[in-house]
């Protein structure tokens, strides 16, 4: 593990190697199902883009669907 810390404002971020993460949640009692980071690619749209993708029951679900498969991808949780 990791850690940036601002002195200034407090805020702290932590990192943990990918390879560490399995066997430390194990280690304490958790089953690994999967492994899914939380980018929130959403953030790069503007309100106008991201409007109609919660429209609708459809297209949210949609939406969550690929968050979660690219939330997969290894070379997203680095």
């Amino acid at each position: 593990m990791d850690s940036v810390v601002d002195y200034y404002t407090g805020f702290g971020a932590y990192f943990f190697n990918l390879e560490d993460i399995e066997p430390f949640m194990e280690s304490i009692g958790f089953e690994t199902l999967d492994l899914i980071g939380s980018t929130n690619i959403g953030t790069l749209l503007t309100a106008d883009q991201s409007h109609p993708l919660w429209g609708s029951l459809h297209t949210c679900s949609i939406w969550v669907g690929k968050n979660v498969e690219n939330g997969r991808a290894p070379v997203l949780m680095m």
